[in-house]
């Protein structure tokens, strides 16, 4: 039986929020009876698709700890949508290689997915 673990709950709602669940791991890990799950390809569509819904708009990117997976995306808008980085980003941020790989080689899938039609 796994459990699932909420440190604090946002209570945003509307449609220009994502919120999505994902540990910081890199495979699915079992810690103690719990099994954390990376992000998926699914999720990185998702966050993508809103990314380029929103596009323009400031954006606010939060984790749990808001310093691998937001520092990930964070990251991610900016190499990929010129978003720029909070000057002390290197300092606070570690951003998931993952989260990070997993997002880019989508976005590029998609790219050449929708210039092929």
């Amino acid at each position: 039986m796994s459990k699932v673990i909420n440190f604090w709950v946002l209570q945003v709602t509307g449609e220009r929020v994502l919120e999505l669940r994902f540990a910081d791991v890199r495979a699915v890990t079992q810690h103690k009876d719990v099994y954390l799950n990376p992000m998926s390809v699914h999720q990185s569509h998702q966050i993508i698709d809103f990314i380029q819904k929103w596009e323009g708009f400031d954006m606010v990117v939060n984790c749990a700890a808001g310093i691998s997976r937001s520092g990930a995306i964070a990251l991610f808008l900016h190499t990929n949508f010129g978003y720029n980085l909070k000057p002390n980003f290197w300092k606070m941020s570690e951003p998931n290689p993952f989260c990070y790989g997993t997002l880019v080689v989508e976005y590029f899938k998609l790219k050449v997915s929708s210039q092929m039609r």
